[in-house]
């Protein structure tokens, strides 16, 4: 969990480097920033709590190479937080995440065979 503290200047950053956040697949939305204001917004940590859009955070995230993204992800779309539920979709994601190395994700992948 992200502490309070953390969320409001990170928005602002992202704010600095990037007008409009979900259009682009470059700078402050991609990586680790995508994912950590994702954070904020699931979490309600200096924004108000909007799943919907935390995960289109994590997939910005996720798809521009994030790992950590492409954990927070999948659980969204296996119990339908701001998502439709698609287990296909969350094993993707895993898989994804195991090929980076990811013993967490691999673990997980296991867990839902």
């Amino acid at each position: 969990m992200l502490p309070p503290r953390f969320c409001t200047p990170l928005i602002l950053v992202l704010l600095a480097g990037c007008n409009r956040v979900e259009e682009t697949n470059q700078g402050a939305a991609v990586g680790q920033p995508a994912a950590n204001l994702g954070l904020c917004y699931e979490q309600g940590l200096g924004l108000p709590q909007d799943q919907a859009e935390a995960v289109k955070l994590f997939s910005t995230a996720a798809k521009g190479g994030d790992p950590r993204a492409m954990l927070y992800l999948p659980p969204r779309h296996e119990d339908g937080r701001g998502v439709t539920m698609d287990r296909a979709q969350a094993l993707t994601w895993y898989r994804k995440a195991v090929a980076l190395g990811n013993a967490e994700a691999r673990a997980r992948v296991e867990k839902m065979k």
